[in-house]
């Protein structure tokens, strides 16, 4: 009778003792399925986000966009192809933007390419501004500098500032000086041959406050840069580890198969001792490391939809010494300007709004009582286009706006249908018409729409009716009403590995396989990354524990 009742107690203790292991089973299991099924976009954002690290360092490394979906791929001057136009002469226009710049005629059914002096990498060559000044300089605002043309050798000089950023995003010409804008700062020379410039010390606006969007914040946080430089190496360092910790990962789950197919017993020493050093380092850096990928995964997520949305409209004090933390009331808030010699005023676009200032730039800045919708992604359209009128386009739309001083005075139309609109500021970051650039052909006007590329005004009936949300029946492609991009011009424009990888660490690169549900590829794999680095953490943590309890 007691030899009975012995095995039975043995079965009940090892079923308590299942029981009491379960937990941490399922644990594992929640760490290696959810680790395996996103291993590989995490690897993506790994790489990915240290190329967005280091936008310089990668600058002239080009991909052929023929390599890539359709969606990527140049077609009636879409994808921010053109930003404007500078007529230099009768018959000389130069047409700029993402594909650097180009010299055609007044006929635009010839073009050149007039990018000699520029850095190698198309990156380099982005063009935001362009300026031919009274005394017949001329100069072009790019990703990589300030630079001035030499116009006997047709060679673009880069002109050295007195600034540590590069990006030009700006320029203008008031009386004999010229005014150069960065993110950041304003810069002004003489009209010269050898100009020399100098900070102008740009006056804040009276609701300044020293706090920022708590998007920014996390953007910042989430790749390092909100403590400069030091800060994205060590987001870097993080990127690394990840990517060992996955390597490491795939390793000790396929090892098991592995020796039951390898023979031999050298080989399946050497297998398990490799296994065992990963192993061993994956635990470690794991634990190490966990904190701060834990921070990047979080951060990442709330810099998408649905995430996004909850967080849009908070701002937040500026973190003390970090790199948000200027004495410069617009440090990283500048995006355009525009004089107005009529009005005897600057204008300037901002991250924070639009504002005025007199022609002396003393006092403040004033902000517009009402100013048109702008994308958070800023203008791409920014221009006079008659006495107290101008043109503001961005990927929110275009309108044309009669600004008044005092609130009740102001006219805000949809450039498109020419309706007036209500709401003004902050809209939504991609609209119906999402402008990328504008330009004068002829007796026409000719915009430039993200998606679809070129489009003559005034637009066809079916393309404003798209352009409000209706989106007609079969129809495909706006009047198109301008030349076609030549086959020199696409061959000669291939996408920088810098834009590249945004469009795979944001998962816009999904696009062609999901649709629109890429936009829960980064919130879907952040808390999928969450998900195994808590697990992980927790399983070392009971390992420890245990270890420390015999």
């Amino acid at each position: 009778m007691g030899s009975r009742i012995k095995p039975s107690e043995s079965t009940k203790d090892r079923s308590n003792r299942k029981r009491s292991r379960s937990p941490l089973q399922s644990i594992k299991k929640y760490h290696k399925w959810f680790a395996l099924i996103v291993s590989f976009f995490l690897l993506l954002f790994a790489f990915s986000g240290i190329v967005l690290n280091h936008r310089d360092l990668f600058s002239h490394v080009d991909v052929p966009r023929k390599w890539l979906p359709a969606d990527y791929r140049y077609d009636n001057w879409n994808l921010g192809a053109v930003k404007s136009a500078l007529r230099v002469s009768d018959d000389s226009v130069f047409v700029y933007g993402n594909i650097g710049i180009w010299l055609t005629n007044d006929r635009y059914d010839d073009f050149k390419d007039f990018s000699s002096g520029f850095p190698r990498g198309i990156d380099n060559k982005k063009i935001f501004a362009m300026l031919q000044t009274g005394n017949g300089h001329i100069y072009a605002g790019a990703q990589s500098g300030l630079y001035k043309l030499d116009r006997e050798t047709g060679t673009w000089n880069r002109t050295q500032l007195p600034v540590s950023e590069n990006r030009v995003v700006g320029l203008a010409q008031k009386g004999d000086s010229i005014l150069v804008m960065t993110r950041s700062e304003l810069l002004v020379s003489s009209d010269t041959e050898t100009p020399r410039y100098a900070k102008a010390d740009l006056p804040p606006a009276p609701d300044t406050k020293n706090d920022v969007t708590l998007f920014r914040t996390l953007w910042l946080i989430h790749s390092g840069k909100i403590y400069g430089f030091a800060g994205k190496i060590v987001v870097d360092l993080m990127a690394l580890a990840l990517i060992f910790l996955i390597v490491s990962g795939l390793i000790h789950y396929f090892t098991p198969g592995l020796l039951k197919k390898i023979s031999g017993d050298r080989k399946r020493l050497g297998l398990k001792r490799t296994n065992k050093f990963f192993t061993r380092w994956h635990n470690t850096l794991g634990y190490l490391t966990a904190f701060f990928l834990i921070v990047i995964a979080l951060t990442g997520i709330f810099l998408r939809p649905p995430f996004l949305i909850p967080i849009a409209g908070i701002r937040v004090p500026v973190i003390k010494y970090s790199w948000l933390d200027s004495p410069n009331p617009w440090f990283d808030k500048l995006r355009d300007i525009i004089w107005d010699e009529e009005s005897d005023i600057f204008i300037f676009s901002t991250s924070e709004g639009i504002y005025y200032a007199g022609s002396e730039l003393t006092g403040n800045l004033h902000p517009f009582h009402a100013a048109p919708p702008v994308s958070v992604m800023g203008v791409n359209v920014f221009e006079k286009s008659g006495t107290g009128e101008y043109l503001v386009g961005s990927f929110s739309g275009i309108y044309r706006w009669m600004p008044g001083h005092v609130p009740g005075r102001t006219i805000i139309k949809d450039h498109l249908t020419g309706h007036p609109i209500i709401n003004s500021g902050r809209a939504s970051p991609f609209g119906n018409f999402p402008v990328s650039g504008r330009l004068e052909f002829g007796n026409r006007e000719v915009l430039f729409d993200y998606l679809r590329g070129a489009v003559a005004m005034p637009p066809s009936i079916e393309f404003t009716a798209m352009s409000a949300g209706l989106n007609p029946d079969g129809y495909e492609h706006p009047d198109r009403g301008f030349v076609p991009m030549t086959g020199e011009i696409i061959e000669n424009s291939p996408i920088s590995l810098w834009n590249l990888a945004l469009e795979v660490h944001t998962g816009r690169i999904f696009f062609p396989l999901v649709g629109n549900f890429y936009i829960l590829y980064v919130p879907l794999t952040g808390i999928s990354a969450l998900i195994v680095l808590i697990t992980g953490f927790w399983i070392w943590w009971r390992k420890k524990r245990r270890k420390r309890d015999k």
